[in-house]
């Protein structure tokens, strides 16, 4: 029952950021139906990532992966099997939704997608998690929003790369939420802590990353609907 309350509480901010970019940023009836939709291709994420993710590690299987040492296979299982194939089938479902326009969007509308893609893969997962963690972690989980923060850092640099032609930021929008998504799941494990106790703190320092970019996006949301307001 608690942890029932503790995740219809961590939801909002995840909610309240998607109706705030689609009732005042992306706010024309073809923006709201994309966002609908983006949010749809986030809750449904899970399913290709669970047959991604299963394929990966059964090819890992193969390879002999389970020979090697703990840590490195810990390593390689955090951030192939489980980040690599969640941040690629969410890039995919940004180009999916991409495809369904019958327009090209804009600079902000690919950040916000691409966000909101992000926090409908953010809900999904919470749901999931509550089921096997405490209040706390359900609690903590929805005030960083992790997912949602992977999705702008994406969308940004993806951004960019379309305004620019930079074949750099193209890559940076998949590599850096891979690395940091990779870096936080295997921040957790328990091969790590064997190694030195200092690492207790690894987490933290991603955390801290993950809410000084989460304050960023927010500046960029609250920009965005200014100038559209101003406009």
């Amino acid at each position: 029952m608690f942890n029932l309350i503790a995740l219809v509480a961590s939801l909002i901010p995840a909610v309240l950021t998607y109706l705030w970019i689609r009732n005042r940023i992306l706010n024309e009836e073809k923006q709201k139906l994309n966002c609908r939709s983006a949010l749809k291709k986030g809750l449904l994420c899970a399913v290709p990532v669970v047959f991604l993710s299963l394929g990966l590690d059964i090819l890992l299987n193969v390879l002999k992966f389970d020979n090697i040492h703990p840590l490195v296979k810990e390593t390689v299982y955090n951030f192939v099997v489980l980040a690599f194939s969640e941040e690629l089938v969410k890039r995919l479902m940004l180009k999916k939704l991409e495809k369904q326009c019958d327009y090209t969007p804009g600079f902000e509308e690919t950040v916000c997608y691409m966000l909101i893609i992000g926090l409908g893969f953010e809900i999904n997962e919470s749901i999931l998690y509550s089921f096997s963690t405490n209040i706390m972690q359900i609690l903590v989980r929805g005030l960083l929003m992790m997912h949602g923060v992977f999705g702008y850092i994406m969308g940004r640099h993806l951004a960019i790369s379309r305004k620019t032609g930079s074949r750099k930021q193209a890559v940076l929008s998949f590599l850096l939420p891979w690395l940091m998504h990779g870096a936080y799941d295997f921040s957790l494990s328990e091969q790590l802590m064997e190694i030195n106790d200092n690492f207790v703190f690894f987490p933290f320092v991603l955390v801290l990353i993950n809410i000084i970019i989460m304050i960023r996006m927010f500046i960029f949301l609250k920009k965005t609907e200014k100038s559209l307001h101003a406009s």
